[in-house]
């Protein structure tokens, strides 16, 4: 096995780690499960900060500088190349998805502390369609009849 195909090897491997680590998260904000998303994070950035060692540029370059006559270890190079990088483009748009999942349940945490506190909610528009002081509603009318 050459260097190059022992490296794809290792960042196949890393990935799946990756992947892995991400449908354990999904799982734990599906449940909200927040002590094993924090465990998840530290593990998560783990990988990334392992994967990120690698330069997929060089990587790839050194595929294509495989020497003519060893075609079948090239072209088995270029395709696990091809499928890492695919990989890599699949967990990227998880790892996406998972982070819109925090950030709507950060603003509907929000949304209920607000509620459960009594505030007003800022943004209302009037009969204008103009956004109306909600300080100045809470004793007045918004318009007349």
């Amino acid at each position: 096995m050459t260097d190059v195909q022992q490296a794809l090897e290792a960042l196949d491997d890393l990935l799946d780690r990756l992947s892995a680590c991400l449908e354990a998260e999904r799982m734990a904000l599906k449940i909200r499960k927040n002590k094993e998303l924090g465990d998840l994070s530290e593990k998560k950035l783990d990988l990334v900060n392992a994967i990120a060692k690698f330069d997929l540029a060089a990587l790839k370059a050194s595929v294509e500088a495989l020497p003519s006559d060893r075609h079948q270890i090239r072209k088995s190079c270029e395709q696990h190349h091809t499928l890492v990088v695919q990989k890599a483009k699949s967990i990227r748009d998880y790892n996406l998805v998972n982070g819109l999942i925090v950030r709507r349940t950060q603003q509907s945490t929000v949304e209920l502390l607000r509620i459960l506190s009594g505030k007003p909610r800022n943004g209302l528009y009037g009969t204008s369609g103009t956004t109306v002081d909600t300080q100045a509603l809470s004793g007045g009318t918004i318009a007349k009849a």
